[in-house]
């Protein structure tokens, strides 16, 4: 095998030739997220193997912390990058605070075996990055939705496949040379054919060629899920639209295994909105209706899925929940709405109309029996609670 400073040369120059097909051929026409978070992933894995060359330097107090954090950044990245294509927030403090851990045991780390200061933690922090990566790809490859998208999703799969392949082996082969390097030591023959630095550089020469390919299907896959996420989503609330709440109910009440015992269907209304807006203006409105949507959000869990229907309405569908359990989550929405809405000028509040869903009721008959209760509750009063065919109200 190659010497470890030569491979690590190597690997530099394929980096500089991936980002460059990949920042101006992929990003360039796409500006995806993944292709820009994946440009990112090859300039910082080539600048942590460009930082080992300061060993033995003066400015060799640098390469462990140095190198040590970049490679556990350029790992991070490649989590960011499979949130995004999931639609989701990266969350780089995350990122940032594993480098610093990372950076922190590398500088106080004392080791006089030979190996470069700091390499357990290196090895866990890239181990929980790709581990991370993995999960996310994985949800991806198992979103049931995903089997029933267009075909310029359906496209994708191959590269997802390969993606899911290559972050899947890169967390086990971390974790492996975690565990070797602590259980046979970094002198052991085994260690050091396998699972050291040289087999490393190798192992991620070769995936970092492999992963490449995926960028401009991934790319596609992305700006495709990205533009559905627009059309679906209400654009003051930023929940579901109307027409993806009712795509999305008829998927779970026609295919058994999305279900998960009854669920309820409730009806979310603002208490007098029309006072709101024409004493407050339609700014205030707006706000308040924002509130409601952020309320929601914060409070359901991920099985529960809410939509602004219309005006000040809003409809929510709480999977695999009782009357009881549906009026606890109710409340704390309630609560989450008023300490976000405390801030205006107006004093809103919420009353709700719930109706059971069981087996493959229609959403148009949910929808009656819930706007009933909500009658009801409108004419108790303000903020109140009211369950179908039942006297409950809170």
């Amino acid at each position: 095998m190659l010497d470890i400073e030569t491979l690590r040369v190597i690997q530099a120059a394929v980096a500089i030739v991936v980002f460059i097909l990949v920042r101006f051929g992929s990003y360039r026409h796409t500006r995806s997220p993944y292709a820009g978070g994946w440009s990112w992933v090859v300039v910082l894995s080539a600048a942590s193997s460009g930082s080992y060359f300061l060993i033995g330097t003066s400015l060799d107090v640098l390469a462990a912390p140095l190198g040590n954090g970049l490679g556990v950044a350029s790992a991070g990245v490649t989590w960011a990058t499979g949130r995004t294509l999931r639609n989701a927030a990266p969350r780089p403090w995350l990122v940032a605070a594993a480098c610093a851990a990372v950076g922190i045991v590398s500088v106080i780390d004392g080791r006089t075996d030979g190996t470069i200061p700091g390499t357990p933690a290196l090895l866990a922090g890239m181990a929980l990055m790709f581990g991370l990566a993995s999960k996310e790809i994985w949800a991806l490859v198992l979103d049931p939705e995903l089997q029933h998208s267009e075909a310029a999703i359906q496209r994708a799969r191959p590269a997802l496949r390969a993606m899911l392949a290559a972050s899947t082996f890169l967390a086990t082969f971390y974790t492996v040379r975690l565990v070797a390097f602590l259980a046979l030591g970094p002198e052991s023959p085994v260690y050091a054919t396998w699972a050291g630095p040289q087999a490393t550089t190798f192992v991620i020469l070769v995936l970092l060629v492999v992963v490449t390919f995926t960028i401009t299907e991934l790319s596609r896959f992305e700006a495709t899920t990205a533009w559905q996420v627009r059309a679906s989503r209400d654009d003051l609330t930023h929940l579901l639209a109307r027409h993806a709440f009712e795509e999305h109910y008829l998927r779970q009440i026609t295919r058994p295994a999305l279900r998960s015992g009854p669920s309820a269907l409730v009806i979310a209304d603002v208490d007098d909105f029309k006072s709101v807006n024409d004493g407050h203006g339609h700014d205030e409105g707006d706000r308040v209706l924002r509130c409601l949507g952020d309320a929601l959000r914060d409070s359901l869990t991920d099985a529960d899925v809410a939509c602004r229907w219309g005006g000040d309405e809003f409809v929510v569908l709480l999977a695999g929940t009782d009357a009881n359990r549906a009026q606890r989550a109710l409340l704390d929405v309630n609560d989450a709405f008023a300490r976000r809405a405390a801030d205006g000028p107006s004093s809103p509040s919420i009353s709700y109309g719930v109706a059971h869903v069981e087996g493959d009721q229609s959403l148009a008959d949910a929808l009656e029996q819930a706007d009933g209760a909500l009658l009801t509750a409108k004419r108790r009063g303000r903020a109140h609670i009211v369950i179908a065919q039942t006297v409950e109200s809170g």
